[in-house]
């Protein structure tokens, strides 16, 4: 007999792609509900834009994506795959000329 955390585990492991899309949205629409319903309370936008709440409404919902890779990579490939999956992070190896290229190959306005 499997138990509950075995059966939802084997569910993320045969389909990782639908689990990582369900949890990606959950999270993200977590956040998001009570900021559309902040917004559509017939509030002023203005005086809301500056607000603490709507600063951290708006940025857990956008690491939603985030979180739902490090768990679903996580539970389908373990610790190893979670460093593999944010060691891409530390490897931005660009080089002095890779930083000033952009900067010297725009033309000059007169």
């Amino acid at each position: 007999m499997t138990t509950p955390s075995s059966f939802r585990e084997s569910g993320i492991l045969r389909h990782p792609l639908a689990a990582y899309l369900v949890l990606a949205f959950g999270i993200a629409w977590l956040f998001w509900v009570p900021l559309a319903m902040l917004y559509d309370g017939g509030s002023d936008l203005e005086s809301l834009r500056g607000s603490p709440l709507v600063i951290v409404l708006q940025t857990l919902g956008v690491t939603g994506p985030l979180i739902a890779a490090i768990v679903v990579t996580g539970l389908t490939r373990g610790k190893r795959g979670v460093r593999r999956l944010l060691g891409g992070l530390k490897r931005w190896r660009v080089g002095l000329c890779g930083t000033r290229r952009p900067a010297c190959s725009s033309p000059v306005s007169q």
